[in-house]
């Protein structure tokens, strides 16, 4: 058996977040449609992390919600909405304490659209984001012999657009597309924030209805991402970058429906086997883990 040291205790601290939603819609035409509603946020946080009190509070905060919809034809619509956003977060600073909650605002606009008689959806859209409070790293701290991850809250802005494509693209053969960009991701002095986040990604789904074995569907799923690192600064100060470099999966399906109540059904994960680490966010503090490799699952499903 392995020589364990004393236990020891880092955090005991306890957090209650009540989150109230409500939403209106309106329709003052026929090609306009309104929704405002917003959120009602109650939270507190109470106890101690590595030896620093955790105390916050927060009574009614409310995040407001606007979205509008305008039917330019049968086929054609323009959207636009206003999200405003209110998160508490995790992340601590060099002091140990929990940063002040994520502030901000979200804006997006766009265009959706319905071809050959609705088989086929598109959507194109663009977004902006503006943050306070954003957590970046600015290196880590020591605890008991820990290594801890610590972070300031800075502004960000965020910018991009996203185009979808989903529906029936020839008998039998369902498609569900897209590729989101971030432009921009800059924080109040123009520097380049969480760069941990992909900023290009591509989705691509298929399903088909095999023909000649009635209810058999197959299909299969790929999904890209562009490369992405951080950037570490050690005790020497010396920087070290930590990449990891663009990737694609692949998943495959089968499902058959045996009658109404039963289904079976054979899903193959990361068919390829492609190695990579799945999220370099807390790398500074030597955590990124590798993704899980090849895998398969049979289910057999049974509704009443």
């Amino acid at each position: 058996m392995p020589t364990f040291g004393d236990k020891s205790k880092s955090s005991d601290y306890q957090s209650t977040i009540t989150n109230i939603y409500t939403a209106a819609k309106l329709n003052p035409i026929d090609a306009l449609k309104i929704t405002v509603g917003g959120s009602l946020l109650s939270y507190e946080l109470k106890g101690v992390a590595y030896d620093v009190d955790q105390i916050a509070k927060e009574n009614n905060k409310f995040t407001p919600y606007v979205g509008t919809v305008y039917d330019l034809s049968d086929e054609h619509s323009l959207y636009a909405s206003y999200a405003g956003i209110y998160k508490p977060q995790v992340e601590r600073g060099a002091s140990l304490k929990t940063l002040a909650p994520l502030k901000g605002k979200n804006y997006e606009a766009g265009v959706k659209s319905e071809w050959f008689n609705k088989k086929l959806n598109s959507s194109f859209a663009l977004f902006r984001t503006e943050q306070e409070n954003q957590a970046q790293s600015i290196g880590t701290a020591s605890f008991n012999g820990s290594i801890i991850n610590t972070y300031e809250g800075i502004k960000a802005t965020t910018k991009g657009y996203e185009f979808d494509v989903s529906g029936e693209v020839m008998d039998g053969l369902s498609v569900n597309a897209g590729y989101t960009r971030l432009m921009s991701v800059k924080g109040d002095n123009n520097q380049n924030v969480n760069p941990f986040v992909p900023r290009h990604l591509v989705h691509l789904t298929t399903v088909y209805k095999v023909p000649f074995v009635e209810n058999l569907k197959v299909g299969a799923s790929v999904n890209w991402q562009s490369d992405t690192h951080v950037d570490i600064t050690l005790p020497s100060a010396a920087v070290v970058r930590y990449k990891q470099d663009s990737y694609a999966t692949l998943n495959l399906m089968a499902n058959y429906k045996i009658d109404n109540h039963w289904d079976a059904a054979v899903n193959l994960y990361n068919v390829t086997n492609e190695k990579y680490l799945s999220s370099l966010r807390y790398a500074s503090a030597g955590q990124a883990y590798y993704a899980a490799p090849a895998s398969a699952m049979a289910t057999l499903t049974w509704k009443y």
